[in-house]
């Protein structure tokens, strides 16, 4: 789903250490991030280059707006991320895995220092993305691999802009900038969908917010649609959850469930049709192709829990530029934050 933003958490651990994967992976890795930190080049020298078009030196510029607004109205916090150029001649957007066993929406976990656990793992290089995906699949585990448009460092490097990134619509490309510096700002440890859930609110209404200071209202009615779209989504993937989480739960055989889910599976599918989405939503093509418990929770991470944002916004009042402040307090407040904003 191509709106769907991937925040690359687990790369940073390649600088720590890390138990459980093994030294080759993080060799590759390693020297893959090490490549991406050397090709950084100032925005100046960009620009001076004119290696560049006159349309992507916009977009860049379209980028620091984003930024210079996520900073000074969402309170977002100040970093350097975004004020160089990753001079790549490969594209190096990485792959990212998640698994889930077939009768449990509990996802398979990776464990790093520093982050937690974490229910996806980054690859740069797509064999090697493969073959893990075909290991977990031969040990039972249903599996979804896809590619990511962009990833956080979480503040340990200045995360550069990436030359796919100049060839994102405009709407994407500021929503895809303020989900990343949310990242910067707020992070739970080992709380992925807390984390994923909250930088999609937060950028998905501040891209709404950023159209309208610009006074472009075809953008902003775009962003609008977007984040509508988003909503509905995932009441759609709550009401799929909590069915599919029933059904697990029963003491029917392996085989059983798994006849039986492809019939849920099925159900849902007709249902996801009947969801007025535009005819281009990502959204809409998330019927299409196989369905298995990976796949909902790699799109679940970022949007079941969306639907709460809303409704603590409308009992609580709390404007989207003081969001930020807000879960900052209450993050420092609460021991188990993601589970205290729960059960609001």
């Amino acid at each position: 789903m191509r709106w769907v933003k991937f925040s690359f958490i687990p790369f940073l651990a390649i600088a720590i250490g890390l138990g459980g994967c093994s030294l080759g992976y993080l060799t590759r890795v390693g020297m893959t991030q090490a490549k991406i930190l050397q090709s950084r080049v100032s925005l100046e020298k960009v620009e001076t280059e004119g290696k560049l078009t006159p349309e992507q030196l916009e977009k860049i510029a379209l980028i620091q707006e984003a930024k210079d607004f996520g900073e000074s109205v969402l309170g977002l916090k100040k970093t350097k991320n975004y004020t160089l150029y990753a001079a790549l001649k490969k594209d190096l957007r990485p792959y990212v895995l998640s698994a889930c066993p077939k009768d449990s929406l509990t996802p398979y976990q990776w464990k790093f220092p520093i982050v937690g656990a974490v229910p996806y793992l980054g690859f740069f290089d797509k064999e090697e993305a493969l073959e893990k995906e075909q290991e977990l699949q031969h040990e039972g585990y249903d599996t979804f691999l896809r590619r990511t448009g962009a990833f956080s460092s979480l503040g340990w490097f200045r995360d550069p802009i990436y030359p796919h990134m100049l060839e994102l619509e405009s709407v994407r490309l500021v929503n895809l900038i303020l989900h990343e510096l949310v990242h910067a700002t707020l992070y739970v440890k080992g709380e992925t969908a807390f984390n994923e859930s909250v930088a999609t609110y937060i950028a998905n209404e501040g891209t709404i917010l950023f159209f309208e200071r610009a006074e472009d209202p075809i953008s902003k009615g775009k962003a609008f649609e977007h984040a509508q779209e988003a909503l509905m989504f995932g009441r759609f993937l709550g009401e799929l959850y909590e069915t599919l989480q029933d059904f697990y739960g029963q003491s029917s055989s392996q085989d059983e469930k798994m006849e039986e889910r492809v019939e849920i599976f099925e159900r849902f599918r007709h249902r996801l049709q009947q969801v007025p989405f535009s005819l281009e939503s990502p959204y809409r093509k998330f019927g299409e192709g196989e369905w298995n418990n990976a796949r909902i929770i790699a799109s679940g991470l970022y949007l079941k829990h969306l639907p709460l944002y809303y409704v603590l916004r409308e009992q609580k009042g709390i404007p989207l530029e003081q969001s930020i402040s807000y879960f900052e307090k209450f993050i420092h407040d609460h021991k188990d934050p993601w589970g205290a904003l729960k059960s609001l």
